[in-house]
């Protein structure tokens, strides 16, 4: 799952705007193998981040607030 990206994906990833809904939100975490959030802003409290850790989800991010 990437979110908040408007790269172009390979098949195997699913985009998903930070704007969508929390019950697809939802659905497309509880389905995921691992989450990719690359972002401008790189330090930052996201929820988003922040639930993925909390089941355990492998995560990919240049976020660097959970580094202090």
């Amino acid at each position: 799952m990437v979110v908040g990206s408007s790269i172009k994906l390979p098949h195997f990833a699913t985009y998903v705007s930070d704007s969508e809904s929390y019950v697809q939100i939802m659905k497309l975490i509880m389905g995921s193998k691992a989450l990719i959030d690359l972002s401008e802003n790189n330090y930052y409290d996201s929820g988003i981040l922040n639930m993925c850790y909390s089941i355990g989800l492998p995560i990919i991010s240049n976020n660097h607030i959970k580094l202090a």
